[in-house]
């Protein structure tokens, strides 16, 4: 049997993760902005 995916929304998910990683990183300013390579 199989299991319907959202792949989607799935993706969204992780990506959401990632960006609020990133944000949460930026402004704790963990680490310095030459590192990264997008810089906003």
């Amino acid at each position: 049997h199989s299991v319907p995916v959202d792949v989607d929304k799935l993706n969204r998910d992780v990506i959401e993760q990632d960006y609020n990683l990133w944000d949460a990183l930026e402004s704790s300013k963990w680490i310095p902005c030459d590192t990264l390579e997008l810089c906003y």
